[in-house]
């Protein structure tokens, strides 16, 4: 069976849903299936873009590609593909380049009307879900792409409950933790220190994580507190806190997660929340938003202390919880660990490959 999975254009920095659909590709083609990943800058009467400015910048960025002042290089910087996974990078969406396949797979929610009109030759279609896109586009539009008659997969208990209120099928799969991403550091002999993603989309509420973190720290200001993301270091961070761009995998694992005891997820929505299961499976005690996709990993005294979304203070009351806590703190962080350790690509690998093979079967 051959599957293909269409994203938009190339990224040159870590973007967790990129990262998800590369690691299904390689699982897949190390199952025996023949997979190709169809990249497209441009996208005819993209919805996402309407201002004139914005036109503007995309037509000069696709007469630079097309005059070769910008090269499209076959390699993404970040990953590296175990199996053969055959990569196209195209300048246009036209269904004519992309590749033949049983099973054709739309990604980003505007991907989904462009995969639903090809023609009956391209197979069965999917429609993989990372998150309720409204974020990114019309809620009009986003809602659109989920009545198509597409097979849908979502990622996330929250995103099949949308499904179901549309009066829609979706099958679960639900993300994973890479196996390298462990445990290396005892959770007991942790060192006060909080981590946290750094990111600069409003809904990541990263500003929010910012301020509880800050008044943790005019309490205890030895406190560690290490944040990482793919931007350079943000000119108005305190030099009290600790910064990592774009961290190798190994220094992520040891330096970040396993040395952190507390990890923040402040997120305002989240489709699933890859940062926050990698932290708890190293030992990190979760502190996080009642974001959506924490649901499936993050139970309130349980496996994570919960607070509301946008609410800094909860949010730093739970954080002070935990550092007063020893106790608590390391009751959270070893449920955690053996909570996600049944999300494993092994698992949600499997169960893709099973739902590709009987949807496509019934064409």
């Amino acid at each position: 069976m051959k599957i293909v999975f269409v994203l938009p254009e190339k990224m040159n920095v870590p973007v967790g849903g990129y990262k998800i659909i590369y690691e299904y590709a390689d699982f897949l083609a190390g199952q025996g299936y023949e997979v190709a990943i169809d990249h497209f800058w441009f996208w005819k009467h993209d919805p996402r873009f309407t201002s004139a400015k914005t036109k503007t910048r995309l037509f000069l960025k696709k007469i630079a590609y097309l005059c070769h002042l910008k090269r499209v290089d076959p390699k993404i910087p970040w990953y590296t593909f175990k199996h053969r996974v055959n990569l196209n990078f195209k300048l246009n969406f036209k269904p004519s380049q992309v590749t033949n396949g049983d099973c054709v797979i739309a990604t980003a929610w505007f991907t989904a009307p462009y995969v639903n009109t090809l023609s009956k030759f391209k197979k069965a279609k999917f429609y993989f879900v990372q998150h309720y896109e409204i974020w990114d586009g019309a809620k009009s539009l986003v809602d659109a792409t989920w009545k198509l008659p597409m097979h849908k997969i979502v990622i996330a208990s929250w995103l099949k409950d949308i499904a179901a209120q549309m009066g829609e099928k979706a099958e679960f799969i639900p993300n994973f933790v890479d196996d390298d991403i462990r445990l290396t550091n005892p959770i007991e002999q942790r060192k006060p220190t909080i981590s946290m993603l750094y990111h600069t989309n409003e809904w990541k509420g990263t500003q929010d994580g910012l301020k509880a973190i800050t008044s943790i720290h005019r309490k205890d200001p030895k406190v560690k507190v290490k944040l990482f993301g793919v931007y350079p270091r943000p000119t108005t961070l305190p030099d009290w806190i600790q910064y990592y761009q774009n961290p190798a995998r190994e220094v992520l694992r040891d330096e970040i997660y396993n040395q952190s005891s507390i990890f923040v997820f402040p997120s305002r929505t989240e489709g699933w929340g890859l940062t926050a299961t990698e932290a708890m499976a190293c030992g990190a005690a979760l502190v996080a938003t009642d974001n959506g996709g924490v649901r499936d990993f993050g139970i309130h005294n349980q496996t994570a202390l919960i607070s509301p979304v946008q609410d800094s203070k909860q949010l730093a009351a739970n954080i002070l919880r935990l550092l007063n806590d020893e106790q608590l703190r390391v009751e959270l962080a070893t449920n955690g660990i053996k909570f996600v350790a049944k999300y494993r690509i092994s698992n949600s690998g499997s169960q893709l490959a099973k739902f590709l093979e009987e949807q496509s079967k019934n064409e």
